[in-house]
């Protein structure tokens, strides 16, 4: 199983660094769909491999030398809270509706979401 997730995680992070989606996007969605863990868990799953990604491209950049663009910069603060209140909207829903409802109405948003990219 631990090869399976090695595969998800690295070809979603391949992919959030050829085509510019984040990586996220691929891993919560396969993640659930493999179904052995809870929500939370694969959060935590997908933000590790997502913020491993991150700290690597900025050591790239840094290596570089690192300059920083504002409009980039306001992307990625966006993207901060955007992720925070998306994981209280995450809590919050699945304390109120039934788990399996929720991750249903995630994947079909994702969906959209990436056809639309």
């Amino acid at each position: 199983m631990g090869l399976i997730y090695f595969l998800i995680v690295f070809i979603a992070t391949t992919a959030g660094a050829v085509a510019g989606v984040g990586g996220g996007v691929i891993i919560k969605p396969a993640l659930d769909a493999i179904g052995q863990y809870d929500v939370e868990t694969i959060g935590i799953l997908a933000s590790s491999a997502v913020f491993s990604m991150a700290v690597v491209a900025t050591i790239r950049q840094w290596i570089r030398g690192l300059s920083i663009d504002i409009k980039i910069l306001m992307l990625s603060i966006g993207s901060i809270v955007g992720g925070i209140l998306g994981k209280e909207l995450l809590y919050s829903l699945t304390g109120s509706i039934e788990s399996e409802i929720v991750k249903l109405i995630q994947a079909i948003i994702i969906i959209v979401l990436m056809i639309m990219i």
